[in-house]
């Protein structure tokens, strides 16, 4: 990430924000969230770019995003 950049992203359940994420512009800089979310089948769960429209991410092959199944709910 270019000098004088912030990373500000989201993680993200059916387009509503549930958690943020923020970081500065070191080299590797880099930044981590854990949430627990009352998902349902087929509900879309991601990561996105909240911050200004002009930031720069490289994830390069260092990204990863995961979700595990904590309990099923009958």
């Amino acid at each position: 990430m270019p000098q004088g950049t912030f990373f500000n992203g989201a993680i993200v359940h059916q387009g509503n924000n549930v958690a943020y994420l923020n970081g500065d512009a070191k080299e590797y800089m880099d930044s981590t969230q854990t949430v627990l979310i009352q998902a349902k089948f087929g509900d879309e769960i991601n990561v996105r770019n909240v911050g200004p429209a002009n930031e720069n991410i490289y994830g390069r092959n260092f990204s990863t995003f995961s979700g595990h199944l904590v309990w099923e709910l009958k």
